[in-house]
């Protein structure tokens, strides 16, 4: 028998031995390939219509939350917290890591517009708010489009403002009437089994600062063996043009403690979530129909998705 060829990274191995060069480049790039892993190097805001993208990040920052954070130290659920403070305008929140992005999906609360309380003269159609399937429609004015039971599209006329009359013909009015329909909404998000999370302790410090077009200044005696979490007020004056602001700081101390959660306990953290998404969202815009859940598990943890259904007024005037 005779060896034609020999191949592998045994061989491979072998044959480049000399060259140390090569092999410490090579070892240093699987070292960044692996740290570049453990940052976050992009962050995406989902389903903000009126709050700014751009307000949204600056809350999430000063909770911690950057580019190129060290995953293993992010504490979402303080994220989250701190966001729910600062923006009373949010009615969920949820922060979602997918590698080394991270998703922060926000449901803004709803208000309607003062053109359509207050404005009576208007002619116009009910059209639908959202997608769904409608289960009561009751025309108080105006002619029905679609029958109970049908499928609906966001925007798609339920009521027209039209009254047909063979004498008079087509008469423009404003419609109005009763919509109900089922909306499905969606609470998806990965769980892992092993997190960072932080245990607050009873010793806070604190501070005072000044701020010049958001450079600060500040009296900083912290223990850097420590870590901190920050909370900050301040009180702004416009000064020909520079903004100075006088800066008060809370530095509330905490221990970072490594939490291995079962599968159990995952699903049971998962769905508590999901209560309070529909508890504090979707239950003020109607009422409970139904769920279904699905659940993933990956290397890592868990994915949990649940599909919930809400019965909710459907129609909204829209003005011609």
């Amino acid at each position: 028998m005779k060896v034609v060829k020999k191949d592998g990274i045994y061989f491979k191995a072998v044959k480049y031995r000399k060259r140390k060069l090569l092999i410490a480049l090579s070892f240093i790039l699987v070292v960044c390939v692996i740290l570049y892993n453990k940052f976050l190097w992009n962050i995406e805001v989902i389903g903000n219509e009126k709050l700014q993208t751009e307000e949204i990040l600056n809350v999430a920052n000063n909770a911690g939350l950057h580019i190129a954070t060290f995953k293993p130290k992010l504490d979402t659920n303080y994220v989250i917290k701190c966001l729910k403070r600062d923006l009373p305008e949010l009615a969920w929140i949820g922060v979602d890591v997918k590698g080394t992005k991270l998703i922060i999906r926000v449901v803004e609360k709803t208000t309607i517009p003062e053109d359509i309380i207050y404005d009576k003269s208007k002619t116009g159609d009910i059209v639908a708010k959202k997608s769904g399937v409608l289960t009561k429609i009751v025309a108080e004015n105006g002619t029905i489009v679609h029958q109970s039971g049908s499928y609906v599209e966001k925007d798609m006329v339920l009521i027209k403002g039209v009254i047909s009359s063979e004498i008079l013909g087509d008469t423009k009015v404003r419609a109005s009437g009763i919509v109900k329909m089922n909306v499905e909404y969606e609470f998806e998000k990965e769980y892992s089994y092993e997190v960072i999370e932080r245990e607050y302790l009873d010793k806070n410090k604190y501070s005072i600062g000044i701020s010049v077009n958001d450079k600060e200044f500040y009296i900083n005696y912290l223990n850097k063996s420590k870590k901190y979490d920050t909370l900050k007020s301040k009180k702004e004056v416009n000064l020909f043009g520079i903004i100075i602001s006088f800066d008060f700081y809370k530095f509330i101390e905490y221990n970072e403690i490594n939490v291995v959660y079962t599968y159990d306990e995952l699903l049971e953290k998962a769905r508590a979530e999901k209560e309070d998404y529909i508890k504090s969202v979707l239950l003020g815009c109607g009422d409970y129909v139904s769920e279904r859940e699905e659940v993933f598990k990956t290397e890592t943890g868990i994915k949990y998705k649940s599909i919930i259904t809400i019965n909710e007024n459907g129609g909204i005037f829209k003005g011609d």
